[in-house]
């Protein structure tokens, strides 16, 4: 009986092992980068570099620029499961687009490229109309959000209120995290 195992335990581990190593190398090629913006901080990139943005007009997993407004700002498409690098905070998923094309998404928001950003590091999309911001991945400093050209990164964690009484307000991250609590003076 335990010889049984033991075979049965190796047979076991070596499956795991030939559906583990594919992963291995999934992972050794991230979706996303992060870089360093200078005086924006931290932020998300392709893998070649492109500042990614976000649209704050968007809801969660839902994309709002299309047509013109995504001439301008490409969406950030691909057919592959999404991965972020090591130590990298959040999530990177996919939406599905009008025209059926995928998304992808980090921590439920949307994420573009900016078509006047002609190399990698360029930014300057940040600010743009003062709905389009580059992205801080989560495991940076939290950042002042949508501060300008100047100011540091956006995090792509729209925040909800959750409560609000006498003892302040309670805002609650998209995922659930308390992110601040509001004190009245």
């Amino acid at each position: 009986m335990i010889r049984r195992w033991l075979v049965l335990g190796g047979a076991t581990l070596a499956g795991l092992l030939a559906f583990a190593l594919p992963l291995v190398a999934v992972a050794a090629n991230p979706t996303v980068m992060v870089h360093d913006a200078g005086s924006l901080g931290q932020i998300l990139t392709d893998p070649q570099g492109k500042t990614l943005y976000r649209y704050t007009r968007d809801t969660p997993n839902v994309s709002n620029c299309y047509d013109q407004c995504a001439t301008a700002w490409p969406p950030y498409t691909t057919t592959d499961s999404p991965t972020l690098p090591d130590g990298v905070g959040g999530n990177l998923t996919l939406t599905t687009r009008k025209d059926g094309s995928k998304q992808v998404t980090y921590n439920g928001t949307p994420l573009y490229y900016y078509a006047k950003d002609t190399k990698a590091g360029d930014t300057t999309g940040q600010n743009v109309g003062q709905v389009w911001f580059v992205v801080a991945p989560l495991s940076s400093a939290q950042a002042v959000p949508n501060t300008g050209a100047g100011g540091t990164a956006d995090t792509a964690m729209p925040l909800l209120p959750l409560l609000a009484g006498a003892l302040g307000a309670l805002l609650l991250a998209l995922g659930g995290a308390t992110a601040m609590r509001l004190h009245r003076q």
